[in-house]
Formats: C-alpha cells, structure tokens, sequence
C-alpha cells in the first residue's frame, strides 16, 4: 500500500498580560536564530493530542504546570515555507501568575514581555499573522502559499 503524505505539526503558548504578550528570542534552534517567537513552542509527537503538546513544551521551556482548562484555542494555520509544510496551532494560556523562567538557555536567549501595540521588528512574520488572527479572531489562516511558485 502506497505510503500517505504526512505533516508536521507544531504547538505554540501565547501568555497576555496587560496589553503585553509573552515572548522568547531564538538562539542555536537552527530555525530563525536571534527572532522573538511566542512564549513555547514545539513539535507534536507521535500519539500525543495538541494540548498534550503545548502544555509539556511549557513545561519543558519555561518551567511552568499549567492546567488543561486554562488552555484556549486561538487560531490554526497551514503554513509552506523553504519547502517545508506545517500544521500550526496557537493556544492562548488563561491566567497571568505564572513564574516564567528560561528552562532551556542553549535554546532562548531571553524571554520578555512585549507591547502588542509595538512589536519587535524582529518577531517571526507569521507569528504576527497568528496575532492578529487571534485579536480578530480568525479561526484558521494559510500562510506562504504561492501557488503561481508552485506549478
């Protein structure tokens, strides 16, 4: 039996407080060094749901428990870059009295709360599409499909 297409997935934290959100700045990931990405993020696993996901990345890189209810969906993109496509998913964390710390400093650089309003110049592009998808609430996006490229 011919063998079926598969894609990655991957996982992403967005923590708010105030009018701020939670970011990380990349270092020796081999995926946009030197970039703010959101708070945690990761792979899916073999035989693990999204949410299982997102809560053990927290866990793994900001050395935070956080509770399956405390988890909201944000938003989904399907997303092609360099040759590569990715099924993203976005989760908002309810709640804002974590204590934060960088768990894995080979991989983050350093973690700072942002101003939505004023975003670093430096925030990976579709990380701000997601943002925005979230504030207007857009359940789902695609991101760096040319097909014209593509033909």
């Amino acid at each position: 039996m011919k063998e079926r297409y598969k894609t990655p997935s991957a996982v992403f934290a967005l923590f708010f407080k105030n009018n701020q959100v939670l970011l990380q700045k990349g270092q020796n990931t081999g995926y946009m060094d030197g970039y703010y990405d959101f708070a945690a993020s990761g792979h899916v696993e073999l035989n693990e749901s999204m949410t299982e996901a997102l809560i053990r990345e927290v866990k793994e890189e900001l050395a935070v428990d956080i509770l399956k209810d405390k988890v909201e969906f944000g938003t989904f993109m399907h997303k092609f870059e360099a040759g590569v496509v990715y099924y993203n998913a976005f989760f908002v964390i309810q709640g804002d009295a974590y204590n934060f710390k960088i768990n894995e400093p080979e991989k983050c650089s350093e973690l700072k709360w942002a101003d939505i309003n004023h975003l670093p110049q430096n925030l990976i592009l579709d990380r701000r599409l997601a943002l925005q998808n979230i504030f207007e609430k857009v359940p789902y996006s695609e991101f760096g499909w040319d097909h014209e490229s593509l033909d």
